[in-house]
């Protein structure tokens, strides 16, 4: 038995009503000693939909009873491959349904399972989901919880595309930790997650009863507001040990017992064998029984594993061994039983060779060879060694050697003296003579048709020749026609009676002088070059009057970011103005530039150069303080000013000569901790932010910092900034929406809203926004499509399209990424700074295009016809 107990406790609001159990929470606990809730362990499980809904409650049902049967009757004995299988078997159930469902009627569910089995506990999240656990010695929030950080808890506030019913493959979030006396979890609703804090967790875990915390969990939902919510909770505690029955034995232990049962003994002994045979069925039953109480007390041992049969490798034939193969091969080589031994070297008698008797060694019959025998080469030791002349002894490592290269030898001495040799005929002592035409002994063949070839080649060459010509006749007509089409498309565009017609004939007149361009017809006259030059001239004309298009025609390039190659890019570029009273000028010979990627400025001639690091993360300033990471940049009066992000809050830096100090923002520490675009402009003195809280624009007045900042606008109106991405202030506040949109305020009220500039192509995503000169009746407004690779500038006025600022296909510095902008208006010619794929590009601001108006057509004259 285990020696640990489970404490289980569950809690739900459902309307603002209190109550006991909710239907979205299961705890199966075991039954009886072989049930399969103690065999695989404990299983609780909460399940929780977007909405509180009659369809959603019925959805968290079916995944509760879904998990529960697949969970119990998987055969796995490993608690985390079961509970993987029946999250997998409720999401595909879930799935099915939703699938064959309408978009509206589509049910997501989060799902928290906790599996406790003897010390351990495991579970299985898919989220929304939230639980807390103190385990180990530590309190942790499963999965970790921003809401622990300070921030809001983005994860629980809506459905993930990764819930239960979203797709069809699930991947749920899986912890394990062993448990001991004191130990705890407690499992919430998301709706209740955001508002449970460390310090919260921790004081709820302190308390001693199930119901204290239950009661807080109430209290702190029913101050917030919260009408529906569930969770439960479970702990762990010692198993109390029971005082065990004393156990009865065949002997007492004690002298009343050992007397008692003597006499008892004596008693049934003098009743005769009966009452022996009771004692001895009392007995047996007294241990049956014990037997019985252990295997309910205790599970069955696991079989054991069946044994695995031993794999044995046949071994491998190679048959029998060199020695043995010289030994049999020696074997058959010796003579038969009854045959002589070979012949030796030795005196034989005069009867031996005289036929008066057999030979000593029987000759073999020998056959005639006919051959040529001077260009036959014998082999002669080898020969006597096949015949027996010679005894078989294996040759010496020098033999084997030479032996190769003496059978080459001997073959190539073969084959010159078999070489058949051609007979060389005497020279005839009679004169040459020339061969008479006609017949002749040898039969002569027919003569190379040299006439029919070059007739044939000559044919092939005038029809190339004839082909070429035809097929240049061709290319040159189309080509003449493209060139007549667009020079009639260009004179119906200079011809147009207004604007609206001319918009309509410009994307004709775009069309024919493409054609032009990839015809080829260009390449062939200079002359022909000079007259599409003036059509795409005219037609650039037009379009600029139209569309209200000019080009940046001295595009120059400043610098670029030192880690240009590796993708980074500056966010915020700062040119300071012109000094006018101030005497410290050095920091106005500068340009500043952020890259709030990494928190560094940057900082470069405003003739070009480098550009160098001015003020980095960590570095320490005069006061000893290390700087954190920067945010955002601006100019102030005089100076740069920055402002940096720490652990506390976030830091206001500015510049006194060359030396860097700071001041801590008042009420900083509110702001959100990621901040995914904040924005810093200053004005007389002051500092204003936008998208440190939302909904507003905030307000520092001049050394003022450390004091707490003031919400600019009070008055919001009709307007509408939730989704603002930049801001921007001449006396009065413009803020930028991605649709191109500005709202502008005044005396902290909204005053009115300039629509999206209608454009062509549209606008598609406004990303920054800058306003010329210090008087909201002068000056325009420029906005960033860095969509389009395009700068907007709008009267501020009226919000009208003054002209969209663009660079030339041809022209060899081109916008491939824009990402800031800023103007410079204080000289005689304003001046536009680009940060574009981490470079830094300035060039004159192009003057507004002229109205439209149809041009004069042109007297004909008569020009020299092309090839």
């Amino acid at each position: 038995m285990s020696q640990y107990e489970t404490l289980f406790e569950q809690f739900a609001v459902v309307g603002g009503q209190r109550q006991q159990a909710s239907p979205l929470v299961l705890a199966a606990e075991p039954a009886a000693v072989f049930s399969p809730e103690a065999r695989k362990g404990q299983l609780y499980i909460l399940a929780e939909a977007a909405h509180e809904s009659l369809r959603e409650r019925e959805a968290c049902q079916l995944i509760v009873r879904t998990i529960r049967a697949q969970f119990y009757g998987d055969s796995s004995y490993s608690v985390t491959s079961a509970l993987n299988k029946a999250v997998a078997k409720a999401n595909a159930v879930l799935y099915g349904q939703n699938f064959s469902a309408a978009q509206q009627k589509r049910v997501f569910v989060g799902v928290t399972c906790v599996v406790v089995k003897e010390q351990s506990i495991y579970v299985a999240q898919v989220q929304p989901a939230q639980a807390y656990l103190r385990a180990e010695g530590k309190l942790r929030a499963l999965p970790p919880s921003a809401s622990w950080g300070g921030g809001a808890d983005a994860s629980l506030t809506s459905m993930k595309p990764n819930a239960l019913g979203a797709s069809l493959t699930i991947e749920p979030t899986f912890y394990r930790a062993t448990l001991k006396p004191g130990d705890a979890l407690i499992v919430v609703a998301s709706a209740l997650a955001p508002h449970l804090r460390r310090e919260v967790i921790d004081y709820l875990f302190k308390l001693d009863s199930a119901e204290a915390i239950t009661g807080e969990l109430h209290s702190l939902g029913a101050n917030h507001g919260l009408t529906h919510f569930h969770g439960f909770l479970l702990g762990v505690t010692a198993v109390q040990p029971q005082a065990a029955a004393p156990a009865r034995t065949p002997r007492g232990t004690s002298l009343a017992e050992r007397f008692e049962r003597l006499s008892g003994d004596v008693a049934l002994r003098l009743k005769g064998s009966d009452a022996r045979g009771e004692i001895l069925r009392r007995d047996l039953r007294r241990d049956h029984s014990q037997r019985e109480q252990r295997q309910l007390d205790s599970l069955p041992e696991e079989p054991p594993p069946p044994p695995r049969p031993e794999l044995r490798v046949p071994s491998l034939e190679l048959g029998d061994s060199l020695q043995e193969r010289v030994e049999q091969t020696r074997e058959q080589r010796r003579p038969p039983i009854g045959r002589l031994p070979a012949r030796e070297r030795q005196d034989s008698t005069p009867s031996a060779f005289l036929g008066e008797g057999d030979y000593v060694v029987p000759q073999v019959a020998r056959p005639v060879d006919l051959g040529d025998g001077v260009s036959r080469e014998t082999f002669t030791s080898y020969a006597r060694r096949a015949h027996g002349e010679m005894p078989d002894t294996e040759p010496s490592l020098g033999e084997r050697i030479v032996e190769p290269f003496t059978r080459a030898a001997a073959t190539a001495r073969i084959a010159a003296a078999n070489r058949s040799q051609r007979r060389k005929l005497p020279p005839s002592a009679l004169l040459p003579r020339r061969k008479r035409d006609g017949l002749s002994y040898r039969k002569e063949g027919p003569k190379f048709p040299w006439l029919l070839l070059s007739s044939i080649a000559l044919t092939v060459l005038l029809l190339v020749v004839v082909g070429n010509n035809l097929v240049q006749q061709n290319t040159q007509q189309a080509q003449q026609e493209v060139l007549t089409e667009a020079r009639g498309a260009i004179n119906a565009l200079r011809s147009a009676a207004d604007e609206q017609a001319a918009n309509q004939l410009l994307a004709e007149a775009g069309i024919a002088l493409d054609s032009v361009r990839t015809s080829g017809v260009l390449s062939d006259s200079q002359q022909l070059r000079q007259e599409f030059s003036s059509l795409e001239r005219e037609y650039e004309r037009v379009q600029a009057s139209v569309q209200r298009i000019s080009y940046l025609s001295d595009l120059t390039e400043l610098g670029s970011h030192p880690q240009a190659d590796a993708g980074l890019s500056f966010e915020t570029l700062v040119v300071p103005p012109p000094a006018t009273s101030i005497t410290e000028t050095l920091a106005y010979e500068s340009i500043y530039a952020l890259d709030s990627n990494v928190g560094i400025i940057y900082q470069m001639d405003k003739n070009g150069g480098p550009l160098r690091p001015l003020l980095s993360p960590n570095q320490q300033l005069a006061n000893g303080v290390a700087v954190g990471q920067i945010k955002a940049l601006a100019w102030r009066i005089d100076n740069i000013v920055a402002v940096g992000q720490i652990d506390s809050g976030y830091v206001y830096y500015f510049r006194n000569g060359p030396e860097w100090n700071n001041s801590n923002l008042g009420g900083s520490g509110e702001w959100r901790r990621e901040i995914g675009n904040l924005r810093f402009v200053t004005y007389f003195g002051n500092l204003y932010f936008w998208g440190a809280l939302p909904g507003n624009v905030h307000k520092y007045n001049s050394g003022g910092q450390s004091d707490l900042y003031t919400p600019w606008i009070t008055n919001f109106g009709t307007s509408d900034i939730a989704d603002a991405v930049d801001l921007a202030i001449d006396g009065k506040v413009y803020l930028l929406s991605p649709s191109g949109r500005v709202q502008i305020f005044d005396q902290n009220a909204f005053e009115k809203e300039l629509p999206a500039p209608q454009v062509e192509p549209q606008l598609a995503l406004a990303k920054s926004l800058v306003v010329s000169g210090d008087d909201p009746t002068v000056g325009e407004l420029f906005i960033l499509d860095p969509t389009n690779r395009r700068i907007l500038q709008l009267n501020k006025q009226t919000g009208e399209l003054i002209q969209q600022i663009r660079t030339r296909p041809s022209s060899p510095i081109s916008l491939e990424a824009p990402s800031a902008i800023t103007v410079d208006t204080t000289g005689p010619q304003p001046l536009l700074y680009i940060v574009d794929s981490g470079r830094v590009l300035r060039a004159a601001l192009p003057a507004p295009p002229k109205p439209f108006s149809p041009a004069p057509a042109p007297q004909p004259t008569n020009r020299a016809s092309t090839p």
